[in-house]
C-alpha cells in the first residue's frame, strides 16, 4: 500500500475525498491478476487511446483521451480527460459511457482519476441523482504470475439505478463493482492473451519455415508464405513466393550452413539473426538480418540486410 499512500499525500484532493466519505457511498476495493504480462504493459494500455478502446468491452468501443488545451491526444497524461466506451447515442452522435480526469500518475506504478459513468443518471428516483464523482485509484504490481491490479475507487453512490439493457437494477455501487470486470478486466485479459498468442504464433512461423529451409524441403517452406510476399533483398526484390522460393532454392545449394541464432518477435513482427557459411562462387561466411511481417500465419513481408561483398558477382552488383 506504500504506492497508495504516497498518492493520497501527492493529490489533496484525493486525500480530501478518502478522509470524508459520504454515508450514502461505498468505496470498492478489487485486486486482478494478468498471466504473462508486465505491470508496465498494463499501465502503458491503459493511457493509449487505441489500446484502451481495443481492450475495453468488445474492442469496438472509442476510447479516446482528451487534452483540453489541444483535444483527443494518443496518449493520456496527467490533467488529461479520458473518454471511454463510446456509444451512439438516439441522436446517431457518439456518446461515451466513462467521463474521467486523470490527476495524479506514477510510471509504471500508479493511475489516479476521478471517475463516472453513465449509470450515474439512471436513479430510480431522480432526485438522487448526483454530480459527484467517484475517485478511482489503479495501482499496478509485478507478482509470480505476471502482473496484478489493484483497484480502489471510493464515493461510488449506492443509490438505486437501473439499467435499461439488458436490464439490472440495484444499488449503483454494486452495478459498478460488477461492471468492471465486464467492461474492462475480462477483455484486458482478452486483448493481453492475444498479444501473447499472437507473439508465439509470429515465432512459431518462423522457426519452422527456417527449419524447412535448413532441411532443404522448399515444400513445407513453401507453405509458409503468402503467395503475394513481398520479399526485399539486397539486390533483388521479389513479388510472389513463387519466385524467391525458385532463388532461395538455388542459394541453399551452395550453403554449407544455416545457424538461426537469434529470432525476436513483437506482434505480427519477427525479426531473425542468423549466420550464413556458402561455398564458390559466393564462398563467406556472413550474417544476416531479416525483418518479417507475419499475416494469418505466414510470411507476408520481408526484408534483408546483410554484407553482400561476396555476393556481387552473382547479381551484377545491382540491386533490382
Amino acid at each position: 500500500m506504500k504506492i497508495f499512500e504516497k498518492a493520497v499525500r501527492a493529490v489533496p484532493v484525493l486525500a480530501m475525498v478518502l478522509s470524508v466519505v459520504s454515508s450514502n457511498a461505498a468505496t470498492l476495493n478489487q485486486t486482478v491478476q494478468f498471466m504473462a504480462v508486465t505491470p508496465d504493459a498494463l499501465y502503458d494500455a491503459f493511457l493509449s487511446s487505441a489500446d484502451h478502446a481495443a481492450m475495453t468491452m468488445d474492442g469496438t468501443h472509442p476510447s479516446t483521451f482528451y487534452r483540453p488545451s489541444v483535444g483527443n491526444v494518443s496518449r493520456g497524461q496527467e490533467g488529461d480527460d479520458l473518454r471511454a466506451v463510446g456509444l451512439k447515442g438516439p441522436d446517431g452522435k457518439l456518446q461515451y459511457a466513462v467521463q474521467a480526469k486523470i490527476l495524479k500518475l506514477v510510471p509504471g506504478k500508479l493511475i489516479v482519476m476521478s471517475w463516472k459513468n453513465w449509470v450515474w443518471k439512471l436513479a430510480v428516483n431522480p432526485a438522487d441523482v448526483t454530480d459527484f464523482e467517484s475517485t478511482v485509484v489503479l495501482t499496478f504490481r509485478k507478482n509470480v504470475a505476471g502482473a496484478e491490479v489493484q483497484l480502489v475507487q471510493a464515493n461510488v453512490p449506492d443509490y438505486t439505478v437501473r439499467i435499461p439493457d439488458p436490464e439490472e437494477t440495484g444499488p449503483l455501487s454494486s452495478l459498478v463493482n460488477a461492471h468492471w470486470s465486464l467492461v474492462y478486466w475480462e477483455p484486458m485479459k482478452r486483448y493481453f492473451q492475444g498479444k501473447t498468442q499472437r507473439r508465439s504464433n509470429a515465432r512459431e512461423t518462423l522457426e519452422k519455415f527456417y527449419a524447412a529451409v535448413v532441411k532443404r524441403d522448399f515444400a513445407a517452406a513453401r507453405r509458409r508464405l503468402t503467395d503475394d510476399l513481398l520479399f526485399i533483398g539486397l539486390f533483388k526484390t521479389y513479388r510472389n513466393a513463387d519466385d524467391y522460393v525458385a532463388d532461395l532454392t538455388q542459394l541453399m545449394q551452395m550453403t554449407v550452413r544455416l545457424d538461426v541464432k537469434k529470432i525476436v518477435v513483437q506482434g505480427n513482427d519477427a525479426v531473425i539473426f542468423y549466420e550464413l557459411e556458402t561455398k564458390a562462387p559466393a564462398a563467406a561466411t556472413t550474417l544476416v538480418a531479416e525483418w518479417h511481417q507475419i499475416k494469418n500465419g505466414k510470411i507476408a513481408r520481408a526484408q534483408s540486410a546483410f554484407d553482400g561483398r561476396a555476393f556481387e558477382a552473382m547479381f551484377g552488383g545491382a540491386k533490382r
